[in-house]
């Protein structure tokens, strides 16, 4: 092997190594945004829930007064 076989392996084994690098780095960030979508997703179910709530209340406020 000459340093132009030498060379081309390592820019080779460079390249292999930055892709597996950004792969694992999107996959991670994907699951990140997965996991923040789920967190909003329940966070707003809690609040239409907390509205349904409220609203139950002031029917049943009204019914209470009349």
């Amino acid at each position: 092997m000459n340093d132009m076989d030498i060379g081309v392996l390592v820019g080779v084994l460079c390249a292999v190594f930055t892709a597996f690098i950004n792969w694992f780095y999107q996959a991670r960030k994907r699951q990140g945004e997965k996991h923040i979508q789920t967190l909003q997703a329940q966070l707003l179910a809690k609040q239409l829930q907390h509205i349904e709530q409220e609203r139950c209340s002031h029917v049943l406020d009204d019914i209470h007064k009349d």
